[in-house]
C-alpha cells in the first residue's frame, strides 16, 4: 500500500481513506448483509458523516464519497421504500460533523479564509493540466487493481457491478484532478476487495 509510486508521506488522502472505508463497509452491509430499517438509516447517517468529513479535508474526495449514498438510494428505491428518511438522515450526518467546525471558524473569524483557501483557490488549480506523476506506473497500478476486483464481482450474488462502479468513480475523479502520484493513494483502500473473495 505504501508504495512510493502512490505514497511518500502522510497526505489528505490518508485521512480520507478512513471515511471511504467507513462508507464502503456501511454500503456493503446494506447491500449484502442482513439488515433491518434502523441499520439502513445508520448507513445513510454515516454516509453523511463521510461526505462532511472529506469536505473539510479535500473536496474532490467528497465527490467520490457521493457514490455511496447514490447507490444506497438506488437500493432503497429498488426495494420500494421511501427515500425521504434516508436523505434527511444523510443530511443529519453531514451537519453533525461539519457544524462544530463551522461554529469554530466563525468564532475565530476564519470562515471566509477557509472558503477562499480550501475551495476557491483550489478550484483555480484544476485548470492547470500539468501532470507530475509517472503515467505508466499509475496506469499499471490502477489496471492491476481493477482486474483484481473482478473475482469479487463474480462471486457476489447480487449487485455484482457495485465494486467496479465505486472503483471506477474513484479512478475517474482522481484522474480529473490528479497532478501528483500521491493523489492515487486514495485508491489503496480497494486492495481489500481481492482478499474479500476468500471469505465468500
Amino acid at each position: 500500500i505504501f508504495n512510493p509510486i502512490t505514497h511518500n508521506e502522510t497526505r489528505a488522502e490518508d485521512f480520507c481513506n478512513f471515511f471511504t472505508a467507513l462508507s464502503l463497509w456501511q454500503l456493503f452491509k446494506l447491500l449484502y448483509g442482513e439488515h433491518i430499517g434502523h441499520s439502513t438509516l445508520k448507513a445513510f447517517f454515516l454516509f453523511g458523516v463521510s461526505i462532511g468529513g472529506t469536505l473539510l479535508i479535500k473536496y474532490n474526495i467528497t465527490a467520490m464519497c457521493c457514490i455511496f449514498p447514490a447507490i444506497g438510494l438506488y437500493h432503497t428505491i429498488r426495494n420500494h421504500n421511501s427515500i425521504l428518511r434516508p436523505i434527511i438522515t444523510c443530511a443529519a450526518g453531514f451537519f453533525t460533523i461539519t457544524t462544530p467546525f463551522i461554529i469554530y471558524l466563525l468564532l475565530q473569524e476564519s470562515f471566509t479564509s477557509f472558503i477562499q483557501e480550501n475551495f476557491i483557490n483550489t478550484l483555480q488549480t484544476i485548470e492547470n493540466n500539468k501532470v507530475y506523476y509517472g503515467v505508466r506506473n499509475i496506469t499499471l497500478f490502477t489496471l492491476v487493481l481493477a482486474i483484481s476486483i473482478l473475482p469479487l464481482s463474480y462471486k457476489l450474488k447480487n449487485y455484482k457491478w457495485v465494486p467496479l462502479i465505486i472503483y471506477a468513480a474513484y479512478v475517474f475523479t482522481t484522474l480529473y484532478s490528479a497532478k501528483f502520484g500521491y493523489y492515487f493513494s486514495i485508491l489503496t483502500i480497494f486492495t481489500i476487495f481481492p482478499t474479500t473473495v476468500l471469505s465468500l
